[in-house]
C-alpha cells in the first residue's frame, strides 16, 4: 500500500493504479491487478537476476518515454 500511497514518491506503481482507478475500477480490484504486477516484475528480477530499474518499468507500461 505504501507503494501508491500520496506521501510517497511518485512511482510506475503508483502511476499504474491510478490509470486503473481512472477507468473506474473499484479501489481493492485495482489493488489485486497491482500486487500482480508487482509480483511479475519482482519474478522477472529474481529470474533474470537484473536490479529493478523503474525507467525500464515505466516505459514498458508506457507511462513515459525513456
Amino acid at each position: 500500500m505504501q507503494l501508491i500511497s500520496p506521501r510517497c514518491s511518485p512511482t510506475p506503481f503508483r502511476t499504474y493504479y491510478e490509470r486503473l482507478r481512472k477507468r473506474n475500477m473499484k479501489g481493492n480490484v485495482a489493488v489485486g491487478h497491482l500486487a500482480s504486477k508487482l509480483i511479475t516484475v519482482l519474478f522477472f528480477c529474481l529470474r533474470s537476476e537484473q536490479p529493478y530499474d523503474p525507467r525500464r518499468h515505466a516505459v514498458d507500461l508506457g507511462l513515459r518515454d525513456a
